[in-house]
């Protein structure tokens, strides 16, 4: 993620947040599904391409968008408010009730990895239909929001 969110930075700057943050949501939306035979696999290299295009290059693409995304989509006056929140939200959603899910159906009698892929799949849609309806926020003017 050290080159992946400098890079995906940069290019969100260029071309806006949503052409960098949808495509690469739908690409982890998909490839959720490959990465947990990818996982099961017991090949360590196989293992490690599978963390690489997960968290460094999928993972990397939507967080090098973060921060200029949510500074854009509030005023001034409530810009770290409004940041935090929306932050601190998201991560409540996947990073509590996401894991706490993903136990129960991995758990024995769980329906299995396959609905964790499809729960990763479903916040990765969610995610990348929040960023077509945030719209363009790139030329949004900091100084006078």
């Amino acid at each position: 993620m050290i080159f992946a969110i400098p890079l995906f930075s940069w290019l969100s700057d260029k071309v806006g947040r949503r052409m960098v943050r949808v495509p690469a949501a739908a690409l982890f939306a998909v490839f959720s599904f490959f990465m947990f035979p990818m996982l099961e696999s017991r090949s360590t290299p196989i293992i490690l391409l599978a963390f690489v295009i997960s968290m460094a290059i999928l993972n990397g693409a939507a967080a090098g968008t973060n921060g200029a995304l949510l500074s854009e989509l509030f005023p001034t006056k409530y810009r770290y408010t409004g940041t935090s929140v929306a932050y601190q939200m998201a991560g409540l959603i996947g990073g509590g009730i996401g894991p706490l899910l993903a136990a129960v159906f991995l758990a024995p009698g769980g329906p299995g990895p396959g609905a964790v892929a499809v729960m990763t799949a479903a916040f990765c849609v969610v995610s990348a239909v929040c960023t077509v309806f945030v719209g363009d926020t790139r030329k949004t003017d900091l100084q006078n929001a």
